[in-house]
């Protein structure tokens, strides 16, 4: 799918529209499995972002209900592992080249939710200042995509 990167001694991140300012290097590599990518994290943890990677031409409809995201931040020699989790608990079908942001729920007054995205149970889906792997599996608990961030300060 891609990798995006930035780097020079002070850079400043426009990852998924918000802007931090830190220094380093930030990598971000995706793959999936099927149609349904994770197409960005919000660089201040406000939301993930699900598409449906599939054309208009070869159209593929896939209903989420059921499905996990989960963000792992691996363990540092100064800081513990932790994991966010979020089962999508209602009907929603993404149609093709369609996506939908999953909001957490500190944000859920942002004035850019829209009507078809979702605001789940995690507080904070965490800033990019860490290593981390975002995963979405199905209903069947079958790994479909991946979001890898790479965080070299």
């Amino acid at each position: 799918m891609g990798n995006r990167t930035s780097r020079s001694p002070s850079f400043v991140a426009h990852f998924a529209g918000s802007t931090a300012i830190t220094t380093g290097r930030v990598t971000m590599q995706r793959s999936s499995k099927g149609v349904i990518s994770i197409a960005e994290v919000d660089n201040g943890g406000r939301y993930v972002t699900l598409e449906n990677t599939s054309t208009s031409r070869m159209k593929r409809l896939q209903n989420l209900k059921g499905w996990k995201i989960k963000r792992d931040f691996l363990e540092t020699t100064s800081l513990p592992s932790f994991t966010f989790e979020y089962v999508i608990n209602r009907d929603f079908t993404l149609d093709a080249q369609q996506n939908i942001k999953i909001w957490a729920k500190n944000f859920e007054k942002d004035p850019e939710i829209k009507g078809n995205d979702i605001v789940c149970t995690v507080s904070d889906w965490g800033q990019v200042n860490r290593n981390s792997l975002i995963t979405l599996f199905d209903d069947n608990g079958v790994e479909k995509a991946t979001l890898s961030v790479k965080v070299n300060l």
